[in-house]
């Protein structure tokens, strides 16, 4: 595409050769100013055309970018689809309400709603667990990892050089290491014991791969499943059919989980509002600067007539 753009102005400026039919332009006319702008700086038509290519051929490269990551990411799922994780038979379910409901009313709830649509096939739920806001948590752990990290230099030095390093007290790094270890242990011990730190997103586990592909394709839907969904229940239906689940006024989302290092864990607390929210802001901010670079491009085209060569 950027090669086709190039091919294009340069073809036009050669053609145009406005250097020799306009002399009041003063440009002299030799290898590099016959494939240049100014030897179209007259021709407004064209200097627009080519700023309206140029700014298509920015949207096509980043619809490119966007194509590219996707299909990557698709090439790398199907890549560890063969092999067997604890992964493989779990699947997330978001949007529920944080600090209501335990591991069994959610387990209770599946089953309920999996009966009403299934009487052949039972629902063989093993484990149900909840996600927590884990932001303080993961915190401590990194204070936690940095100081460690800072203790390891600390000693390799004293084992070059004989000694510490001035105004470095291992005492005292210990000691702040081991206070980080007991609050991190708190931390995780108040978050399994408070159902208030749950973020709303929840992985239940079943006893087959075949069993979570089954639910998991039973009630998973896209973006713009979704988008529709919300449409007809605030401004046609207030119900909704059988094929999702709702709870608190909210429509359950459901996917295969994926594999527990490739989650960002302290991200699961925002809602899909904030998420939506952010993805928003994302994307005025782009059309933002795509707007401001085709504006900057057209008027550098246009300064091209008032430039003397």
């Amino acid at each position: 595409m950027v090669f086709i753009l190039g091919i294009y102005a340069m073809v036009t400026n050669y053609y145009q050769n406005d250097c020799l039919t306009y002399p009041d332009l003063e440009c002299s006319l030799n290898y590099i100013t016959l494939l240049s702008m100014a030897n179209k700086s007259k021709s407004n038509h064209l200097l627009y055309m080519q700023s309206w290519v140029n700014f298509a051929c920015l949207l096509v490269i980043i619809i490119a970018i966007h194509f590219y990551r996707r299909r990557q990411t698709l090439t790398e799922q199907e890549s560890i689809r063969g092999l067997t994780t604890p992964a493989n038979y779990t699947i997330m379910i978001s949007n529920i309400q944080p600090g209501i409901y335990n591991d069994n009313d959610i387990k209770q709830l599946l089953m309920l709603n999996w009966k009403k649509r299934e009487v052949l096939q039972e629902l063989r739920i093993k484990k149900v667990v909840q996600a927590y806001f884990i932001g303080d948590h993961i915190n401590l752990l990194r204070m936690k990892n940095n100081l460690t990290n800072d203790k390891r230099k600390y000693l390799r030095y004293r084992k070059k050089n004989g000694k510490f390093p001035l105004n470095v007290n291992i005492d005292e790094v210990n000691l702040k290491i081991n206070e980080l270890t007991n609050k991190i242990q708190e931390s995780a011990t108040i978050l399994r014991s408070n159902l208030e730190k749950t973020c709303g997103t929840v992985f239940v586990t079943f006893d087959t791969i075949s069993m979570a592909q089954a639910f998991n394709k039973r009630y998973q839907m896209t973006f713009l499943t979704k988008m529709g969904l919300n449409f007809k229940k605030y401004f046609c239906c207030s119900n909704i059919d059988d094929n999702f689940i709702e709870l608190d006024g909210k429509i359950l989302t459901f996917e295969m989980a994926k594999d527990p290092n490739d989650i960002l864990w302290e991200n699961l607390g925002y809602r899909y509002e904030e998420k939506l929210k952010k993805r928003l802001k994302t994307l005025m901010a782009t059309l933002f600067l795509l707007a401001f670079c085709f504006a900057l491009i057209l008027a550098i085209s246009v300064a091209k007539v008032n430039i003397k060569i």
